[in-house]
């Protein structure tokens, strides 16, 4: 579909068609392709392609991001113990006082668990809106509460943790701005200032304000009732985006230029310092028998071509996005019901490779 640079049109329409047609046991979806030089986006059910919706943990490739920035900038290092960054908070270490390290947090090494400690206590099996009332004092605590098993030392294992993830946003706001980022707010504020409003992002926000409230997709659980949006809080950096497939193309277009060196193509130029943290973001950081990672990024397979991604899932929306630099090409799938969109996502790729 796509060979020597010269695309299809007719079959990407094709395969992204047939993909939507498999796909009506959600309320809307929608489905995006770029190429940096062509771009698709087309929707099914309740939704426009100016719907906004749940990323999930898509977010937390623009955590990755903000902290690449901060390094570029001078303003804090990969290297650093998450403990600088919150001090007085108490932080679990590893044997011998190991610390966690903000490169652990974007890798999924650090050790901590994938969701705060005491939350399935508060929440008491009600998922509708699970992380609403974690807020800082609330996370403290919690953290004061966590141990590190052996088995899990930082820097050491790859263990997939929302609450790390979390911490690493909610710990660069509060050094980016000074403020305590209660529930957010500030975490918001630097993506939108240094990732967003460089990218002309104008439809990537954590709380939608004037006509996006409207252009927000509602939420659907798994069973495909209403349910609530989540409010992520104080961990707001693991997942507490919202955005329209039409930003986050715009989004992976950059990343796609950055890693292919087409930066020039770009409609608006890329910020230097923005594109040097992309590229920081791409190698692989950790490397196991079943997982590599980039800064927050999921780099699969071993083998040509290589694809960075990485999915979300929140209580009423599940999530699909990455690029592949060898074939100058980059996928989303957003929808609005907590039933996943990998076998969409992974069914488009397999037409886009024929």
């Amino acid at each position: 579909m796509i060979h020597d640079g010269r695309v299809d049109a007719d079959r990407v329409d094709t395969a992204i068609e047939e993909c939507l047609r498999s796909a009506e046991q959600y309320p809307a979806m929608v489905v995006g392709v770029s190429t940096l030089d062509r771009r698709w986006v087309r929707v099914r059910g309740a939704a426009t392609g100016d719907t906004l919706f749940e990323l999930g943990s898509i977010t937390k490739v623009f955590t990755g991001l903000l902290l690449a920035v901060a390094e570029v900038r001078g303003e804090a290092r990969l290297d650093e113990p998450l403990q600088d960054l919150i001090s007085g908070v108490p932080v679990p270490a590893g044997r011998s006082g190991r610390p966690i390290r903000l490169s652990h947090l974007a890798t999924h090494t650090s050790g901590l668990p994938r969701i705060p400690v005491g939350l399935l206590r508060q929440i008491r099996g009600d998922l509708r809106d699970p992380y609403a009332g974690v807020d800082a004092p609330w996370l403290y605590a919690s953290l004061a509460a966590t141990r590190l098993p052996a088995w899990r030392q930082p820097g050491r294992r790859y263990k997939y943790s929302n609450l790390g993830m979390g911490l690493l946003g909610h710990a660069l706001a509060r050094r980016l701005t000074g403020g305590p980022d209660t529930r957010g707010e500030d975490y918001h504020r630097m993506v939108e200032e240094r990732i967003c409003a460089p990218l002309g992002l104008v439809d990537t926000v954590h709380v939608p304000a004037g006509d996006q409230v409207d252009r927000l997709a509602p939420g659907h659980n798994g069973a495909g009732r209403p349910t609530p949006h989540w409010d992520l809080a104080a961990l707001a950096g693991a997942g507490g985006l919202r955005a329209t497939a039409g930003d986050l193309l715009t989004f992976l277009d950059a990343q796609l230029a950055v890693a292919t060196g087409r930066t020039a193509e770009l409609p608006t130029a890329l910020p230097a310092e923005l594109a040097e943290a992309m590229a920081s973001t791409h190698p692989v950081w950790y490397a196991g028998r079943r997982v590599r990672v980039g800064l927050a990024w999921h780099i699969n397979p071993r083998g040509e071509p290589e694809v960075w991604w990485h999915d979300g899932g929140t209580g009423g929306g599940a999530s699909v996005s990455g690029f592949v630099p060898a074939e100058g090409l980059a996928i989303v799938v957003l929808a609005n019901r907590a039933r996943a969109v990998w076998r969409t996502a992974m069914t488009l790729r397999k037409a886009l490779q024929s």
